[in-house]
């Protein structure tokens, strides 16, 4: 697996509010990740996934992933795309956690100011796999 946390496959630059500045590892780790399966064995697959929320401008979000596809797309092999978990538009663990007390075990309305989430309760009868 070649993965870096908070960097994008899709060629694009990325600021996060926490560093202050342009992400330019990405950029680094990119183009390394990328010389690196053209130059060594070639894999049976290549699986990609990437959160798809890095910026608001789509249009710059698939142009970067046209790029990144198009030269994965020169080794020859098939390329399984795993789709980006729905974005809830905030930190669901923070805001739960921040109202713990207020937090209802069913229906599915969370705590004021959270996205409504489906709470699922767990089936007495339902047994974990041995």
């Amino acid at each position: 697996m070649l993965a870096k946390g908070g960097c994008p496959l899709p060629l694009f630059m990325t600021a996060p509010a926490q560093l202050g500045r342009l992400y330019t590892e990405c950029t680094t780790w990119r183009d390394s990740v990328l010389r690196r399966l053209a130059t060594e064995p070639k894999p049976t697959v290549i699986f990609v996934s990437s959160m798809n929320h890095y910026l608001n401008d789509q249009a710059v979000v698939m142009a970067g992933w046209r790029a990144s596809l198009a030269r994965l797309s020169r080794l020859g092999v098939p390329i399984v795309y795993l789709r980006d978990n729905p974005y809830p538009g905030t930190d669901v663990p923070a805001c739960i956690s921040g109202a713990a007390s207020n937090w209802p075990v069913v229906p599915s309305p969370g705590p004021v100011g959270c996205p409504k989430i489906r709470s699922v309760r767990r089936s007495p009868q339902a047994r974990c796999p041995a």
